[in-house]
């Protein structure tokens, strides 16, 4: 059939982090300790009103909540239709290297973009 069968997936945990609510989430970023510019391992989640959040993965802490690149100049937050009926972009992929987060945003009717930034300083 060419298709693997990994089996069901299991919850693991609920992700509650210290210092913010995740809601929306529409992408995940895992970034190891030592990297990313922190020394704990990193979560990033794209979250409600197109924020990213950064939580550390050893402390449950969040760290940061930025806007999304590319999307600093968006004049209305949230999901769906904005003021008349244009669709407002919103976060589909993070990624990142050792100094940048990379983050793909989509807007119905037109192309994706690509954004990048260097990451910010995390507490």
């Amino acid at each position: 059939s060419g298709r693997a069968n990994f089996g069901r997936l299991e919850f693991v945990a609920r992700l509650d982090p210290v210092g913010s609510l995740l809601g929306n989430v529409t992408a995940l970023h895992v970034c190891p300790a030592g990297r990313c510019v922190a020394s704990e391992a990193v979560l990033w989640a794209a979250a409600e009103a197109d924020s990213l959040v950064a939580v550390g993965l050893s402390s449950g802490r969040t760290l940061v909540t930025l806007r999304a690149p590319g999307l600093e100049s968006t004049a209305l937050r949230g999901r769906g239709a904005g003021a008349l009926g244009k669709s407002l972009p919103s976060v589909v992929a993070i990624a990142g290297n050792a100094t940048h987060l990379v983050v793909a945003t989509s807007t119905e009717g037109q192309s994706p973009a690509i954004h990048s930034t260097p990451y910010p300083p995390l507490t």
